[in-house]
């Protein structure tokens, strides 16, 4: 048998958004606003952005900073 190793998916907004359970339009504006960092930048149509793991942490304080308090 080989040892087959399984390379991590790319964090795609997408996947951000599965892994955050963040809506993707909520991610969208914070990366037009160049708050979520890249790893790798899109080059063009079809070309998804890859960003980087701390962009997780950031997303969740936006939601968490936003949510309101009674």
């Amino acid at each position: 048998m080989q040892n087959i190793k399984k390379t991590p998916k790319p964090l795609t907004i997408g996947e951000l958004s599965r892994i955050t359970d963040i809506p993707y339009y909520k991610l969208a504006y914070l990366e037009r606003l160049n708050r979520l960092p890249k790893e790798k930048e899109s080059t063009g149509k079809g070309d998804a952005n890859i960003f980087t793991v701390e962009a997780i942490q950031i997303a969740k304080d936006y939601v968490n900073k936003n949510i309101v308090r009674l």
